[in-house]
């Protein structure tokens, strides 16, 4: 074919034909076509009104997601590293509970935090409060107690005695309003059986006041020096056997009372040992 002669159709010319054809059908289809292109580009452009609303509803949900995570994250980490609540059961029924941290403290100030305790409690007549010992976070039991405070009670001497001990004060003005102080404190100890421990706490004796005389108030001294080598004698506490430390008077410094086969009292107050006595009778009874 000559090139000379090739005809050359345009897309203009192709478009006036299917006119002059009398074919508006195809022309209407395309116009439609090119409508729904450009309503489909207007609907995808960012700019367009709904859209503009959905990129603002999906920021703010956005912005709450990582605000409620955040919460989240804060408080269950808080929750995690609070810990109030003491691991052991009280022996006896208590009025209110006071908690000592002494994670990092030596011995004398925490003596003297008990000290201080019992002059400024709040607790009512008749009323008991519970004592506990708080170290990095948890209560601790009796073997770690007699540990802190440097005991002459020995690990082989304490096999016998539980580790949920009870250390409190009662105040004993309702009872006995002619005492001169009438906050009194107590060890109260669980044992395994009057047999078991008796002869091991009475080895215990001769060191028993030295390593307990602070949390009573009782200074070493000149004047209280002969106490720390005076025997202890046996006695009858509320009809209980006791072991008890006279002073030159015959006032009570000392004593420590069986109250039954499973528990154990230290205190220098009959009051006191008579206020826990009956919260152990009617935790029995409870039960």
């Amino acid at each position: 074919m000559d090139p000379e002669n090739k005809i050359v159709h345009t897309y203009a010319e192709d478009m006036a034909k299917v006119v002059e054809g009398n074919e508006p059908g195809l022309i209407k289809r395309i116009i439609e076509d090119q409508e729904k292109n450009e309503a489909f580009n207007a609907n995808a452009s960012p700019f367009s009104k709904r859209n503009k609303i959905f990129i603002v509803v999906g920021f703010i949900f956005a912005i709450l997601a990582i605000t409620l995570f955040s919460l989240f994250f804060v408080f269950n980490k808080k929750i995690f590293t609070i810990m109030v609540t003491p691991q052991y059961v009280p022996l006896v029924f208590t009025n209110q509970n006071k908690s000592f941290d002494i994670t990092g403290l030596n011995k004398e100030k925490v003596i003297q935090n008990v000290v201080d305790e019992i002059n400024n409690t709040k607790i009512q007549s008749g009323e008991l409060e519970g004592i506990y010992f708080i170290e990095n976070k948890n209560v601790i039991g009796f073997k770690r107690f007699n540990s802190f405070i440097e005991s002459d009670l020995t690990v082989d001497q304490i096999k016998s005695i539980s580790d949920n001990f009870l250390t409190g004060i009662v105040n004993n003005k309702k009872t006995d309003p002619n005492l001169p102080t009438s906050k009194n404190l107590f060890f109260l100890l669980r044992i395994n059986s009057f047999p078991d421990v008796f002869n091991n706490i009475r080895a215990w004796e001769s060191k028993m006041l030295y390593n307990l005389h602070g949390f009573f108030g009782l200074g070493l001294n000149a004047e209280t020096n002969y106490l720390f080598t005076k025997d202890f004698e046996d006695g009858f506490v509320l009809n209980k056997n006791a072991r008890i430390l006279y002073d030159q008077e015959g006032k009570i410094v000392l004593m420590y009372v069986f109250i039954d086969d499973n528990f154990l009292i230290i205190s220098n107050n009959e009051t006191t040992i008579s206020e826990v006595m009956d919260r152990i009778s009617s935790s029995k009874t409870a039960k």
